[in-house]
């Protein structure tokens, strides 16, 4: 069996055709050699630039494909619409976002005349089930056909009227179709939404701390003496209350007070026949309390404990018969000065009205109830028989009434 080789027929067919349209090459020897050499090039350029032809990337000389997928809108249909109305709405819809390139689904809205709040929830459920970027649907409103735009994730809803010609005509449709694939298409390309800048906050005002310290001033009146030793308008003594106490947060307070007053003139006391005891009794009461207040808006009250000494003495002169408020007498006191200390204890309770923050103003009242206070001094003549002996000048109540006023401060 006899084969033909292709390549060397093709050759020879070559050869021929050169031969035919070259008869002069084999009459000069020079041009055979030059058109050899022609040859010769053209085989080896011929072939490069097929190759470098080839090596160009497919995608360089087509349309790149568009990468990732298709954005999907849903149409929501009602149950009543007719179904060549339906395929027209469909039609005229996908042929317009075709070219975005976008799909269009249906989906079936059972609640067509639903409140349009309702609607619109639906509407982005339906979004987001069939994983769309939008739902739309068409009403007919009168003459006019009306576009509604739902964005699922934020429920944003768009419409858009179009108006002239009987709704859901031809026309109109189309009119819908391209608003339609405008708003898809301002969608799809939209920047994506920068995060709100954080709001910037004033500084939190500091809160204040809360004040622990406080100060009470005011006035202090109590009955004092007995009443074997003044006459009635002594009886009632005044003075000023101070008090220094901490806060605690639950509203008790530990603190120490005292009582500021001026000294009580007694009576002349008088013995023998011409001679007198002229006597100024002082005391210092230091109390250390404990009590608790509450506040209710406004107004308060508060219940205080104290326990204390108080510090009593005299200061007493011993006068003759004379002229002068006390003329010297011929015999003199043994103990001028007799002073005592007695130990009690101090309730109080207090309404407060606090007029401002940290400032309140009070009426209290309470008892002080203390051991005996009975000064007495000896001289030559203060006995009964007008000798030799002791005789008792003072003495105060061992329960006394007490009211006060004034204000407390927060320090």
């Amino acid at each position: 069996m006899s084969t033909t080789d292709p390549w060397a027929s093709s050759s020879a067919t070559s050869v021929a055709v050169s031969a035919s349209h070259l008869p002069s090459l084999a009459r000069h020897p020079l041009r055979r050699v030059l058109a050899l050499l022609a040859s010769l090039a053209l085989l080896f350029f011929l072939p490069t630039r097929a190759l470098a032809a080839d090596d160009t990337p497919e995608d360089a000389r087509t349309e790149r494909a568009p990468q990732g997928p298709t954005p999907r809108v849903v149409l929501l249909a009602a149950p009543g619409d007719a179904p060549t109305l339906l395929t027209q709405i469909h039609r005229a819809l996908a042929s317009e976002l075709r070219e975005l390139p976008s799909e269009l689904v249906i989906a079936l809205d059972d609640r067509p005349d639903a409140p349009l709040a309702e609607r619109v929830l639906v509407a982005a459920a339906a979004a987001r089930r069939t994983a769309s970027i939008a739902a739309i649907w068409l009403d007919v409103d009168g003459d006019d056909l009306v576009l509604w735009i739902v964005e699922p994730t934020t429920e944003e809803t768009r419409r858009r009227r179009i108006s002239g010609g009987i709704g859901r005509d031809t026309a109109n449709l189309e009119a819908a179709a391209v608003i339609t694939r405008a708003s898809i298409d301002a969608m799809i390309h939209r920047a994506p939404e920068l995060p709100p800048p954080p709001a910037v906050r004033a500084p939190p005002r500091p809160i204040p701390r809360p004040r622990r310290v406080r100060a009470l001033v005011g006035y202090h009146g109590d009955l004092y003496p007995a009443a074997d030793y003044v006459d009635r308008a002594r009886r009632w003594q005044s003075g000023v209350a101070l008090q220094l106490s901490y806060v605690f947060r639950s509203g008790a307070y530990v603190g120490a007070g005292g009582l500021v007053s001026g000294s009580l003139s007694l009576p002349p006391l008088f013995l023998a026949p011409g001679d007198f005891i002229d006597a100024k009794v002082h005391r210092v009461p230091l109390t250390a309390v404990a009590g608790y207040h509450r506040l209710f808006g406004r107004v308060g009250v508060e219940a205080e404990f104290g326990a204390g000494v108080e510090i009593l003495w005299a200061r007493s002169n011993l006068c003759g018969p004379g002229e002068g408020s006390c003329p010297p007498s011929a015999y003199a006191p043994s103990d001028p000065t007799p002073t005592r200390l007695a130990g009690g204890f101090s309730p109080r309770i207090r309404l407060l009205v606090a007029p401002i923050d940290d400032f309140f103003l009070f009426l209290g009242g309470g008892v002080d109830v203390f051991s005996d206070t009975t000064l007495r001094i000896g001289c030559d003549i203060c006995g009964d028989d007008g000798g030799r002996g002791i005789r008792e000048i003072f003495g105060a109540r061992i329960a006394r009434p007490v009211a006060q006023i004034g204000i407390v401060m927060r320090l």
